[in-house]
């Protein structure tokens, strides 16, 4: 499995984030070898000026490249992209 980690900072409008983020919640079940999406909001004070946070788990890497193409991709893509800075951030899961 492959994990895809994004760290959020808003840089515009908070209200188009969070419908954005639950968009992303609701991708589970609609998105072929995505295991689970995970959305939440910072609970600490360590983050650095990052606001929210989502994991989205694939089944290989190659589920997750194919993400890239997904119609559902581009549009949360576009609105995190006018509306935050994020990090990106892949990693293998035994």
């Amino acid at each position: 499995m492959i994990d895809r980690i994004v760290l959020i900072r808003t840089t515009g409008d908070e209200k188009r984030i969070r419908e954005t983020l639950e968009r992303v919640s609701q991708l589970n079940g609609n998105v072929p070898g995505l295991v689970e999406a995970r959305v939440g909001a910072d609970s600490s004070e360590r983050t650095r000026g990052h606001q929210h946070a989502f994991v989205l788990r694939f089944e290989t890497a190659e589920d997750l490249a194919a993400w890239g193409s997904n119609p559902l991709h581009d549009p949360i893509r576009n609105e995190l992209s006018s509306q935050s800075s994020q990090i990106v951030f892949d990693f293998h899961v035994d």
